[in-house]
């Protein structure tokens, strides 16, 4: 399982992560990057999305994938996108 783990507690998705590993008893995979990381790899990233994008939040995913790469995995199932069936946007309320 991998995650990305912000700093903040207020958005850190860390609790729910380890309470779906230890149902699923999955290895986790925490990904916590610092600031300074998304500037030296900003054109990287810019390079690798290939398209406008509007938030950083794109970084969070692109890091996610790449640890999943790097640990040798070839198909990842991504989780991202429930705020459009969950209604989580203020437009959809």
């Amino acid at each position: 399982m991998f995650s990305f783990i912000a700093d903040d507690p207020a958005v850190s998705e860390e609790p729910w992560v380890r309470i779906a590993a230890e149902h699923t008893q999955a290895v986790v995979h925490a990904v916590r990057v610092h600031p300074s990381e998304m500037v030296r790899e900003i054109d990287d990233l810019i390079q690798a999305q290939g398209e406008p994008f509007g938030s950083t939040s794109i970084y969070a995913q692109y890091r996610v994938f790449r640890a999943a790469k790097e640990t040798g995995f070839k198909v990842v199932l991504d989780g991202q996108g429930a705020d459009e069936i969950l209604a989580g946007y203020d437009g959809y309320i």
